[in-house]
């Protein structure tokens, strides 16, 4: 003899009810996860920028200056030709013994000068990813497309130490890393230059900002640079060293912004250096990378802040609200600026 059972099942409206709830509460965490996520990416950006500041610090401690920006966007990073002023790479080619990557530095090292091997060993260095320069929140570390935009290719004398797929801006066959982070190089801006064509046109290259125009440069890092700690007088803790860089949400990944289309190791240029003022020296509002301003200035993928170094090794969170006054006076190695600032 069965008994019957008297659990009451689940009517389709109750079900219907049941599932409304849980895509209610699901709506209502997934802002808090990726909050959570976000808060997480910032954390890892600023970590990164920790490192690389750590890295010009170790660098001063050798050489007794900051590392140099190299020669101007023309030129990357070559092996032979140390760390002064004949090295026409940027200074984040300087700082890979500081960070742990002195075999990538090393990529290259003792080949024939301008010989194809050098050239695809040359590339394998600016073509590898290095995790510390990228921001979580805005690209993955990898080879992008190097692609020139604006000029006929290929180019008289672009990119001398790389192959000449590379001077042919074929971005299928010439992939480079990037880097989300730029050095500050103050807050006089006088745009880039390419540097010059040859190695052995260097001898004779009047560079631009390290001639008597030089002495206008107030950052850390620029042209054939050779800053030191004691010209940072308005104090380490005052002065940013590096700093998030603006890129627009759209060219993250493409090559085709022009300040965002070479390598990590590139020379003084938009890629790597920028300024807390405009090219007119003012002052101006930093914004978003949702934004769309003007180009060779700070900046992030993060919706209400971006990270900025300062040469005393810390790194803040600083308001897109912050004032553009301060901001600019921050980038001036010795204008003045002798007391802590907020940046929030």
């Amino acid at each position: 003899m069965y008994s019957k059972s008297t659990q009451k099942a689940f009517t389709l409206i109750e079900l219907l009810i049941v599932i409304g709830i849980i895509s209610l509460l699901v709506q209502m965490l997934l802002p808090a996860i990726e909050m959570s996520r976000e808060a997480a990416r910032q954390a890892q950006c600023a970590n990164n920028l920790r490192q690389v500041t750590l890295a010009f610090q170790l660098h001063h401690d050798t050489y007794r200056r900051y590392p140099s920006s190299g020669w101007g966007w023309q030129w990357v990073g070559h092996p032979d030709r140390g760390f002064g002023e004949d090295q026409p790479g940027g200074w984040a080619y300087n700082i890979l013994p500081y960070i742990e990557q002195d075999a990538v530095r090393k990529l290259g090292a003792g080949l024939p000068e301008g010989s194809r091997e050098q050239q695809l060993a040359i590339l394998k260095a600016n073509a590898t990813p290095i995790t510390i320069f990228n921001c979580p929140s805005r690209r993955l570390p990898r080879a992008y497309p190097m692609i020139v935009t604006g000029f006929k290719s290929p180019l008289v004398g672009f990119s001398p130490l790389l192959p000449q797929e590379c001077r042919d801006g074929d971005g299928d066959l010439c992939r480079v890393s990037r880097s989300d982070y730029a050095v500050n190089s103050g807050n006089i801006n006088p745009g880039t230059e390419p540097g010059p064509n040859s190695l052995e046109e260097a001898d004779s290259w009047k560079w631009m900002y390290s001639g008597p125009e030089g002495k206008l440069q107030n950052g850390i890092s620029h042209q054939r640079s050779k800053v030191t700690i004691a010209q940072l007088t308005d104090g380490l803790s005052n002065t940013f060293c590096v700093g998030e860089k603006y890129i627009p949400v759209a060219e993250y990944r493409n090559g085709y912004y022009q300040n965002d289309n070479q390598s990590i190791f590139v020379a003084h240029d938009g890629d790597m250096n920028r300024y807390t003022a405009d090219v007119d020296n003012a002052a101006r509002k930093i914004t978003s990378d949702a934004a769309l301003p003007n180009n060779q200035h700070f900046g992030s993928a993060h919706p209400t802040i971006f990270n900025m170094s300062f040469n005393d090794g810390s790194v803040q969170p600083t308001s897109y609200e912050i004032d553009p006054e301060v901001f600019r006076l921050m980038g001036g190695r010795d204008d003045g600026v002798d007391s802590p600032r907020s940046m929030r």
